[in-house]
This record gives structure tokens, C-alpha cells and sequence, in this order.
């Protein structure tokens, strides 16, 4: 039995390094456009895995990132770059105050590999874990599909705060945090919503939580809501 868990476990091993793809021994000077283009760009060292692609997506592609002590080699899916989150958090500790060495194999099916390479710098520095924002269909093409989300630049998690499924589609005005402080923002509904019938629309206080965000019905006939000095 012992004999047998020692082999899967080689096996297993022996499929991981199978797996992992392998950089080209030779390959010319090339360029080529990716996107988002993270060409020697400055990122939080907190910042989830920078994924990016291949703008041609008929060409093949592996990508090498690497720093003093780490590598990660990743081999793109349809021309995209999907830099795993664990990998990509211990790379970019290794590099903090310095740089990340990003080489990018391309070639067009059945000719010579060519190479770009460039660094993406990584800042000492974190920043605010979470992004607030209305989003919105270019051109209110879609007003009654809009709402305010939460995202966290950490790993790219979304999560909706409040949206037009729980506000009977109502149109929503932007929303304003008071002196950029996280923990309460004022967004305006115009239009008839559920939890509390104001035909002439409604000004909400929401203050959030790291867990939940609660509503507060403001019903103050004003348009646009802002903050004075005194919050």
C-alpha cells in the first residue's frame, strides 16, 4: 500500500512538470501588441495577477515572468494569459521595490518563435483593497440596467451594493463618499422603488460594511446629493 501511494504521488509529479510548458531555446527579436498593454508600468504590490492577451488571437503564445529568486511560466488559452493568483502574489512579493522581467513567445501556426520582452515594476506600496463604482452601458444605452459595485483589486472579485434588480429598475444617480472616506456614500433614485414609496424619486445614505451594506431612505427632495464640510 505504501509502494502505491509513493508512485501515484511521483506520477503526479511527473504530470505537473509534463504539463508546464516549455520556453522556446530560440527565438528572434519581435514585437507585438497585448492588452491591457502592461509594458513597463507601475503596479501595488497588492495588485490581483495582471492577466493580458494577445490582441492577434491567431497567434501562439507563452509568457515568462521573472524575478531574482522566482519564475512563472504560463502558456496562453485562445491568446489570453491567465497568471494564477497564488504564483502571481508570491512573484510580486519577491519583487517589491524592484522589477518583474516579463518575456512574451509569440508565432503565427508552423513558423519561428519571436520574443518581447519588457518589466512591469513592482511599488513597495499597497493600495485600498476595494474600488467603488456606477456601472453603466456606454451612452445610457441601458439605464435601467445599472448599478453601484464593490470590487476588490486584490482578486478581482465584484460584488453588487446596489442595483437596479432590487430598486424596481429605477434610474440611478451617481453616488458621492464624503472626503473619500470608505464608510458611508449618498446615491439618488429617481423614480418610483420599493423600499420606500417616493414617486418624485429618493436619496439614499448607504453606509458600508466590510460584510453587508444597509439602506437608509432619505426622503429630501433634491436632485443631486453632496456632502458639506461638517461630515
Amino acid at each position: 500500500m505504501k509502494r502505491l501511494s509513493i508512485c501515484w504521488i511521483i506520477g503526479c509529479l511527473l504530470e505537473l512538470v509534463a504539463c508546464r510548458p516549455e520556453v522556446p531555446t530560440q527565438a528572434e527579436q519581435g514585437e507585438t501588441d497585448v492588452f491591457p498593454d502592461y509594458r513597463e508600468v507601475t503596479v501595488p504590490v497588492n495588485m490581483a495577477p495582471p492577466n493580458f492577451k494577445l490582441v492577434d488571437q491567431q497567434l501562439q503564445g507563452i509568457t515568462r515572468l521573472k524575478t531574482m529568486n522566482r519564475e512563472l511560466i504560463i502558456a496562453a488559452d485562445h491568446g489570453v494569459f491567465n497568471l494564477p493568483e497564488t504564483d502571481w502574489k508570491v512573484l510580486s512579493q519577491d519583487a517589491q521595490g524592484k522589477q518583474i522581467d516579463v518575456t512574451v513567445y509569440f508565432r503565427e501556426p508552423q513558423s519561428n518563435w519571436k520574443q518581447m520582452s519588457f518589466p512591469i515594476y513592482v511599488s513597495r506600496d499597497s493600495v485600498d483593497a476595494y474600488l467603488v463604482y456606477r456601472r453603466i452601458f456606454p451612452g445610457y444605452r441601458m439605464w435601467n440596467e445599472m448599478g453601484i459595485y464593490q470590487r476588490c483589486v486584490e482578486n478581482y472579485v465584484e460584488k453588487s451594493i446596489l442595483d437596479n434588480q432590487s430598486t424596481n429598475n429605477s434610474c440611478m444617480n451617481c453616488h458621492a463618499f464624503c472626503e473619500r472616506r470608505w464608510n458611508g456614500t449618498v446615491s439618488r433614485l429617481r423614480s418610483f422603488i420599493r423600499i420606500g414609496i417616493h414617486p418624485a424619486g429618493m436619496s439614499l445614505f448607504l453606509p458600508m460594511r466590510p460584510t453587508r451594506t444597509s439602506i437608509f431612505p432619505m426622503r429630501i427632495g433634491l436632485r443631486y446629493m453632496t456632502w458639506n464640510r461638517t461630515c
